[in-house]
């Protein structure tokens, strides 16, 4: 091995860390989003899995392997409340799956 080898060497475990550290963050994010999930579940909101079955959607993360829950109501979505005054006076009941699905991302 030359020098230049062992330096790539030590920068591609470095990035593994990084990597293996931000998956681990991210699983636990995950957990700490089914837990709030559940406790709205109880409140009778339907679980992400409920909702992405009842609307046929299959969600994949090619980044952390973690996918935002889907917004399942307006008033959720943190919307100023001009746009959310408009949309109540439009008589939109729930946002489209792809909206419900995509806003938490932007």
């Amino acid at each position: 091995f030359s020098r230049w080898s062992v330096d790539k060497q030590d920068e591609w475990q470095a990035y593994q860390a990084k990597f293996n550290s931000a998956q681990d963050a991210a699983w636990n994010d995950q957990k700490e989003t089914q837990a709030s999930q559940a406790s709205a579940s109880s409140s009778g909101r339907r679980s992400a899995q409920e909702y992405r079955k009842q609307h046929e959607m299959k969600v994949i993360s090619s980044f952390s392997g973690s996918v935002p829950q889907p917004i399942q109501d307006f008033e959720a979505a943190g919307l100023p409340e001009k746009v959310l005054k408009e949309i109540q006076d439009a008589k939109f009941s729930e946002p489209t799956p792809i909206q419900a699905q995509c806003w938490p991302i932007l």
